[in-house]
């Protein structure tokens, strides 16, 4: 692990080097650092539904997504989160999710909504064996399956918070799937209340102040969700009780270099950094 100034000594070495100069190209032919960098948009939350608690609606979708700008629109599924007052733009940027802003101890109820497609984009990768009953497979886990998935379905979704200490019923266990036409898997789970196509999580949001990140956690499909599914942020700033900010209102620097490098009424930009692959032969997922 670097420290800050070595890290920034890194950095500068680099860019003295030139290695990150605009119109420098990949070994594909890509300009490199010609795309802005997305800004995450932040969910509003709803107080009104649960007592001391933030309420959002997260529902599942595709959109179009431009990854670069050299190369042309296509396809991806996000998270996409519903304004509470009913008058705003779902908060999300097609590849990119919103981030939910927690404060610790004070809890997060999420509804997931599936509004995906019902076949898959990369459904030539996905093992239909699993949840269906196909002539000639043996049965897998042994004895036999919990359901006979029908045919032409393979989409199937459920949100897991990376680091989250939560019930087991909200943690997105890889068989408590939903489709989006409202079968679910047999570790299904949610608070009351849910469509058969939605579950309902609570985040305790008992954990120390840290950034966390949700994601699809769907039984056989996680590493085919990431190429088609990005990242999500949810941020936790809040250090004490009430959601108090740290006092200070600063970010330190080494103790020979004491800062503050961030002034008071402001809080650092987190960055998130995802490595995508995009193989050219679906075998290449395994």
């Amino acid at each position: 692990m670097f420290t800050r100034r070595e890290f920034m000594r890194l950095a500068a070495a680099a860019a003295g080097a030139g290695v990150c100069e605009a119109g420098t190209t990949t070994a594909r032919g890509l300009r490199k650092y010609v795309d802005r960098l997305p800004r995450v948009p932040v969910a509003v939350p709803d107080t009104s539904v649960y007592p001391d608690a933030d309420y959002y609606e997260v529902t599942m979708r595709q959109q179009p997504w431009r990854f670069h700008a050299d190369l042309g629109e296509t396809v991806a599924w996000g998270y996409w989160a519903s304004d509470p007052s009913g008058q705003g733009r779902p908060a999300g940027l097609g590849c990119l999710g919103p981030a939910l802003v927690a404060r610790r101890y004070r809890p997060s109820v999420v509804r997931y909504r599936n509004h995906l497609p019902t076949t898959h984009l990369l459904r030539g990768a996905i093992d239909e064996s699993l949840w269906r009953q196909l002539p000639g497979v043996s049965p897998d886990p042994p004895g036999g399956r919990h359901m006979d998935m029908p045919s032409g379905v393979t989409v199937w979704n459920v949100v897991h918070l990376h680091g989250g200490w939560d019930p087991p019923q909200s943690d997105g266990n890889p068989a408590a799937w939903f489709t989006p036409q409202g079968m679910h898997g047999p570790l299904y789970a949610s608070l009351p209340g849910a469509a058969p196509n939605e579950a309902i999580f609570a985040y305790c949001n008992r954990q120390q102040a840290t950034m966390l990140w949700y994601h699809d956690h769907a039984m056989q499909l996680t590493r085919a969700q990431q190429l088609r599914r990005p990242v999500r942020g949810v941020r936790d700033p809040g250090s004490g009780r009430g959601g108090a900010r740290p006092a200070s209102g600063t970010l330190r620097g080494p103790p020979d270099r004491p800062g503050p490098y961030l002034q008071p009424g402001r809080v650092p930009l987190g960055l998130a950094v995802v490595l995508g692959k995009f193989p050219t032969d679906l075998p290449d997922l395994y």
